[in-house]
C-alpha cells in the first residue's frame, strides 16, 4: 500500500511541475539587447531560447498571466485540502486518492485545450487541477494512519512522502526532455500517466487490512496490532472531535509552523527558478531543464 501512495504523490507533483514548465516555455522571453547587462548570464545562452519565442508567438498570454494561472493552481490546492481529508475519513481514501489523481491527468489534457482559449477558461481549469490535486495528500495520510502500525509510521513516513520532492524533480527533468520535441507533449505525456495510475490503484489499494482480499491473517493482526485495534472488530470513527485540544495544542502549532516553512520554499522553487533560470542564465527549456532537474 505505501508503494502505491508514494507513486499516487509522485505522479501529482510530476504534473503539476511538468504543467507549470510547459507553460513558463510558452511566454515571451525579453530580448538580450533590452536587458541591463547585469541582470542576465550570457554564458547559459542557447539556441533553444528561439525556438521558446516562435511558440510564445502563438500564445497570447503574458509571464504576468501565467504567474496568475499559477497562483490559482495553488489557491485550488488549498481549498480542498481539510475537505480531502474530511471525506477520506467519512467515506475512505481508497475512492479520494486514486480518482484525484486521474482526474489531475484530465486536467493535463484540457490545458492544452485552454491555453488557446480565454484567460479565465485556463484559470478555471487550473484552479480545478489545483481543486483535484489538494485531496490527494490528506486522504493519503487517512490511507497511510491505517495501514502501518504506530511504532513503524516514522520509518515508513520517510519512503512514502519523499514522492513530493522526486514526483517535482521528475516533473522537472521529464520537462525537458519532451519540450525539446513539443510542449503539448508534455503535458500529455504527464496526465496519461495520471489516468493509468488509477488501474492498478483500483485493482490494488484498499481502505483497510480488514478489507484486503488477499493479505494473510498473520500480516493483518500484525498490523492491527500495531494501530492497537481489535483485529475482529472494524474500524470506528470517533464521535467527536477534539477540536478545542487541536487547536490549543503546542505540538500542533509546532507542526504547522514547520510545514508552512516547507511548503513556502517548494513552492518558491516551483514557480521563480524555472523563471529564474530561463530569464536570468538563459537556460533553455528544450535542451537544458533535463541536466538542472538533477541539480535541483
Amino acid at each position: 500500500m505505501g508503494i502505491l501512495i508514494f507513486f499516487s504523490i509522485f505522479i501529482q507533483f510530476l504534473m503539476r511541475l511538468s504543467m507549470m514548465v510547459g507553460l513558463l516555455g510558452l511566454t515571451k522571453e525579453a530580448s538580450i539587447d533590452d536587458l541591463p547587462s547585469s541582470d542576465v548570464c550570457f554564458d547559459g545562452l542557447n539556441d533553444s531560447l528561439k525556438s521558446s519565442k516562435q511558440i510564445a508567438d502563438k500564445i497570447h498570454y503574458s509571464r504576468h498571466q501565467i504567474m496568475s494561472i499559477l497562483y490559482v493552481h495553488s489557491i485550488g490546492y488549498v481549498s480542498t485540502q481539510f475537505i480531502g481529508g474530511y471525506l477520506a475519513e467519512r467515506f475512505g481514501g481508497r475512492w479520494i486518492v486514486g480518482p484525484a489523481v486521474m482526474a489531475c491527468g484530465v486536467i493535463n489534457f484540457l490545458t492544452v485545450a485552454a491555453v488557446f482559449a480565454p484567460i479565465y477558461v485556463m484559470l478555471l481549469v487550473e484552479f480545478l487541477a489545483g481543486a483535484a490535486a489538494g485531496l490527494i495528500i490528506p486522504s493519503s495520510l487517512v490511507l497511510y494512519s491505517r495501514w502501518y502500525p504506530i511504532k513503524e509510521r516514522q520509518k515508513f513516513g520517510g519512503f512514502v512522502y519523499t514522492s513530493l520532492h522526486s514526483g517535482s524533480v521528475g516533473g522537472m527533468i521529464l520537462a525537458g526532455l519532451l519540450s525539446h520535441y513539443d510542449w503539448e507533449l508534455v503535458l500529455f505525456c504527464s496526465g496519461t500517466m495520471g489516468v493509468l495510475f488509477f488501474i492498478p490503484w483500483a485493482l490494488l489499494a484498499h481502505e483497510s487490512p480488514l478489507l484486503h482480499p488477499r493479505i494473510s491473517l498473520e500480516e493483518r493482526n500484525y498490523i492491527l496490532k500495531g494501530l492497537d485495534q481489535d483485529p475482529n472488530k472494524p474500524f470506528k470513527f470517533p464521535k467527536r472531535i477534539p477540536w478545542f485540544g487541536i487547536i490549543t495544542s503546542g505540538p500542533v502549532w509546532a507542526s504547522v509552523v514547520f510545514h508552512t516553512g516547507c511548503i513556502w520554499i517548494m513552492l518558491v522553487s516551483f514557480y521563480h527558478l524555472p523563471t529564474f533560470l530561463m530569464d536570468i542564465l538563459h537556460v533553455g527549456v528544450e535542451k537544458d531543464l533535463f541536466r538542472n532537474g538533477f541539480k535541483i
